[in-house]
């Protein structure tokens, strides 16, 4: 109900976004300790990023990409090679980290685009198909920064879409209220049936 009005203007990515890019081209060495590396497999279908699976570089590598591609808190990052194209999650308050070319990164422009409604603006049946599109358009299966900046939609005033992270972060609260809930009952049911069996 919020997004009926098919009165506002189409754009493109890019023009709501301070920079669009993705991550290292080229072959990095790996180490046991150094700066945090992401890839594609780091970010799961409920757009989070998991750390279970992770590689580190060296520091100087880590400069040199994150001076070109320098994800920071509330910019997106979208999976852009391999089998799970198209997945999408918010950068959380995190360590400094490089990231792989299988990830996009897009910094949205704050005063015209509000993260949060962004990420599931991309998540949304409309951008994915643009996303599949594009994909299957090009012979190397993979989503490429110029096809990223040209996805399409029509813009809501910043102000409804601040509404609309409100609303979404209402829920989400709500949410972990309920798995709480859930997981006191869990616990007292067992206790109940450990009392009744013993």
């Amino acid at each position: 109900e919020m997004f009926e009005n098919n009165e506002w203007n189409e754009v493109n990515l890019n023009d709501v976004s301070q920079k669009i890019t993705d991550g290292e081209h080229g072959t990095v060495p790996r180490v046991e300790k150094g700066r945090l590396y992401l890839m594609a497999r780091n970010i799961t279908d409920s757009s989070k990023i998991d750390l279970t699976e992770i590689s580190y570089i060296p520091e100087e590598n880590h400069k040199k990409i994150y001076s070109r591609c320098n994800p920071e808190k509330d910019d997106l990052l979208l999976v852009c090679v391999g089998a799970t194209v198209g997945k999408v999650a918010l950068v959380p308050e995190m360590e400094e980290f490089s990231m792989a070319r299988s990830v996009a990164l897009i910094k949205p422009n704050k005063q015209l685009m509000n993260s949060s409604f962004l990420l599931y603006l991309m998540k949304s049946d409309y951008i994915q198909s643009q996303i599949k599109n594009c994909v299957h358009a090009v012979a190397q299966a993979g989503l490429y920064t110029n096809m990223i900046k040209d996805l399409k939609f029509k813009l809501p005033p910043i102000e409804l879409q601040n509404q609309f992270a409100e609303f979404v972060k209402l829920i989400d609260k709500q949410k972990i209220e309920l798995q709480n809930s859930l997981e006191e009952m869990e616990k007292l049911q067992g206790s109940l049936m450990n009392k009744y069996f013993s």
